[in-house]
C-alpha cells in the first residue's frame, strides 16, 4: 500500500533545517536534516526534501517554525 502523506513540518534554524511529513494517521515520517551552509534558501531545502520523500504527490499543510528575533518597526 501506498504511503498518504498530508503535511509537511520543519524546524529551521541557522546552523540546520530539519523536516519531515506527516501522514494520514498523524504520524511524522522521513525526517532529515539539512546543514542550512549547503543551501542558497529555504525554498531549495524544501524543494530537495519533497523531490526525494514524496516526488509529485501534493501536501494539504506545512506548518514550519523559523527561529529569529522580532524586530520593531
Amino acid at each position: 500500500m501506498k504511503m498518504v502523506y498530508t503535511g509537511l513540518v520543519g524546524d529551521v534554524g541557522g546552523t540546520n533545517a530539519r523536516l519531515a511529513v506527516v501522514d494520514s494517521t498523524g504520524r511524522i515520517r522521513n525526517p532529515k536534516t539539512y546543514p542550512a551552509q549547503e543551501f542558497g534558501s529555504l525554498t531549495e531545502v524544501i524543494a530537495e526534501y519533497l523531490e526525494a520523500t514524496v516526488g509529485r504527490q501534493r501536501l494539504l499543510s506545512a506548518a514550519i517554525a523559523v527561529a529569529g528575533f522580532p524586530r520593531p518597526s
